[in-house]
């Protein structure tokens, strides 16, 4: 399976006042007790925080699971995962973009993390399918053949089918 980027919905309920207001720090917050399976949560490298009405607002990598807490503790119906974080500059261009997957009924979404990767690179083939970037734009082909395209808001893209782009013949 290839790495995924959680996208934490971060609300004043679930964690912002705990930032704003009390000062607890980024990675705390943004790392902690989120309702996951734990056999997909190994897969995470990266954690997004968006704020509903803002966007992105932190990257962060994923350096470990610290903490697996299964269901019935401190009073939890699922599995509780937390997180070590570090920065990821890697995903700094998404901050103060709109969230990669749009919005959200609950707190937690996934995104293929080599969607969201923008750097310079040639094209790189792994179990999951292949990746490249082009000028800051992010191209990603799954092993189902659906195309993945990350960039910065207000970039214009025009796609063309295969028949447009055909060779037309020539008449005399």
């Amino acid at each position: 399976m290839m790495t995924e980027t959680l996208i934490a919905k971060i609300t004043k309920a679930n964690g912002l006042n705990r930032i704003e207001v009390d000062h607890e720090s980024v990675e705390d917050v943004l790392g902690g007790g989120w309702a996951i399976n734990e056999d997909r949560a190994t897969h995470v490298s990266h954690i997004l925080g968006d704020i509903p009405g803002e966007g992105i607002r932190y990257a962060h990598r994923v350096k470990n699971i610290r903490q697996i807490a299964p269901p019935g503790t401190w009073d939890n119906k699922r599995t509780r995962v937390f997180f070590d974080l570090e920065p990821a500059p890697e995903l700094a261009h998404l901050i103060g973009q709109p969230s990669p997957v749009g919005k959200t009924h609950g707190p937690v979404s996934y995104v293929p993390t080599a969607t969201l990767v923008i750097g310079t690179n040639t094209v790189d083939e792994d179990s999951g399918g292949s990746h490249a970037v082009v000028r800051g734009i992010s191209v990603f082909v799954d092993d189902d053949g659906i195309v993945h395209i990350t960039m910065p808001a207000g970039t214009e893209i025009r796609i063309k089918t295969g028949a447009e782009t055909a060779p037309r013949p020539v008449t005399d």
